[in-house]
């Protein structure tokens, strides 16, 4: 009798782990973190691949987008002639932080909020869903149409977080960043137009992010002239001879 209950107890307990180990059923992710959840995948592409999301049009692989939305994406891509933007982030440049507001939802379709913080200058991105087999998937990213007019001193606000966070040199080792002078530019199709010129010093020789390199440990100074057309940093050169933008000497 004993061994039986013994025998009763062991099955118990067999069963009780496998119920324990088995894997619940996946819930299902809402609107809100769908889009979340992509926008992360888009910012962190670059990162882990080492190639531009843009140019691979890394959309294509992402399960939670619709057919209409991919095909939209590519049409937007394929229209660029030597420039263009971002049709995921609605900008040239990569925005300081993201935030995600649930705005309306019905049985079958949903719609996002993105709020985009591109350094002091906010802008909002509608993301539109549909339910698709039990699933949300992204339908619709609509730009936001309305021109921004940039003051002087937003325009240099974004200047200075850009040098801060994200200019390769001066964010290797630069240090003491004073800004010298203000240019307003007289372009024909650009109202918010300036260049910024900016003193720094570096703590060691060269240019750009130079990790891993042998360098020669002197207070390098350098002057970095920043420009911005319409709150977009267009070109940013150091000592006349560095395109920091995109980390490369001038020839």
């Amino acid at each position: 009798m004993k061994k039986k209950n013994i025998i009763i107890l062991f099955i118990l307990a067999v069963i009780l782990v496998f119920f324990w180990l088995k894997p619940s059923a996946q819930t299902p992710k809402g609107p809100k973190e769908v889009v979340a959840n992509f926008y992360n995948f888009w910012l962190s592409y670059p990162e882990e691949v080492g190639d531009n999301p843009i140019l691979v049009r890394a959309y294509q692989e992402y399960p939670k987008l619709t057919n209409s939305l991919v095909d939209q994406l590519d049409a937007i891509i394929k229209s660029f002639e030597g420039g263009g933007y971002d049709p995921i982030l609605c900008a040239q440049d990569l925005p300081l932080t993201m935030n995600f507001i649930e705005a309306d939802q019905t049985e079958n379709s949903a719609s996002v909020v993105v709020e985009q913080n591109f350094y002091g200058n906010m802008r909002s991105t509608i993301v539109t869903l549909k339910k698709i087999e039990e699933e949300w998937k992204i339908d619709r990213i609509d730009c936001p149409l309305e021109e921004i007019n940039y003051t002087e001193e937003q325009s240099q606000q974004i200047a200075k977080n850009w040098i801060i966070n994200q200019a390769p040199t001066y964010v290797f080792d630069g240090m003491d960043l004073n800004l010298e002078e203000v240019l307003l530019l007289d372009l024909v199709d650009c109202e918010d137009c300036y260049q910024f010129v900016y003193q720094f010093n570096s703590r060691y020789s060269g240019y750009g992010d130079r990790e891993g390199q042998i360098l020669a440990q002197v207070i390098t100074p350098h002057s970095l002239v920043v420009t911005i057309e319409n709150g977009k940093i267009t070109q940013a050169i150091i000592d006349e001879i560095y395109d920091e933008l995109n980390q490369i000497e001038i020839e």
